[in-house]
């Protein structure tokens, strides 16, 4: 699943195509800048995000 990793403090705003890769630069990014905090969203409705496709699995 994808997850979108927004930084309060500087433009850092990115959709993921996993969330364990967002959760990883999150921290990384905090760790890096210590006065910046990163919010980790799921996707909304595919439609509710302009040009986003989820991705399904194969199966």
């Amino acid at each position: 699943m994808s997850c979108r990793i927004t930084c309060n403090e500087c433009e850092l705003d990115q959709w993921l195509n996993d969330c364990v890769t967002a959760h990883k630069l999150a921290k990384e990014h905090e760790a890096r800048y210590a006065d910046h905090w990163i919010t980790l969203r799921d996707p909304p409705e595919d439609d509710a995000v302009p040009g986003h496709v989820r991705q399904s699995g194969s199966g």
